[in-house]
């Protein structure tokens, strides 16, 4: 018999780096299809429902399924609504491509680094707290 490979599940830190980075790779694929510049840079509704659905929604119900923790499933919950309100105004207003004007990257960024970052810190704390534990022995 054979041995059976089991496919290898991708690491926290994979995802919540990984949903960001194809994130950009999708917007940019929308703003070459679309021909709109803006898409990437998130300054249309399409742009910023695409960073915030597939950069920040999809990773974090990802690891709230995986670890059962509720605070990634709001965070989830807050950037998928923020995605449909963007697409709704878009829709109601100039279309889903037309450029708003607005940098909204920038706010983006700060969110995305702002979850990974928070990622850093649990990983750090649940360390400490790993050898706090074990030191009592």
């Amino acid at each position: 018999m054979g041995r059976v490979d089991r496919p290898r599940t991708p690491s926290d830190r994979q995802v919540t780096w990984g949903g960001p980075l194809l994130a950009v790779l999708v917007a940019l694929a929308a703003a070459v299809v679309f021909d709109q510049p803006y898409i990437f840079l998130a300054e249309t509704p399409l742009g910023v429902a695409l960073y915030l659905v597939v950069g920040i929604t999809l990773p974090q119900m990802l690891l709230a399924r995986r670890e059962g923790e509720p605070t990634r499933l709001g965070v989830a919950a807050i950037a998928g609504l923020g995605a449909t309100l963007a697409l709704a105004i878009g829709v109601l207003g100039d279309g889903v491509t037309a450029r708003w004007g607005l940098p909204f990257i920038a706010l983006l960024l700060f969110l995305t680094i702002g979850i990974g970052g928070g990622h850093v810190v649990r990983v750090a704390m649940a360390a400490y707290r790993d050898g706090r534990d074990s030191g009592r022995d």
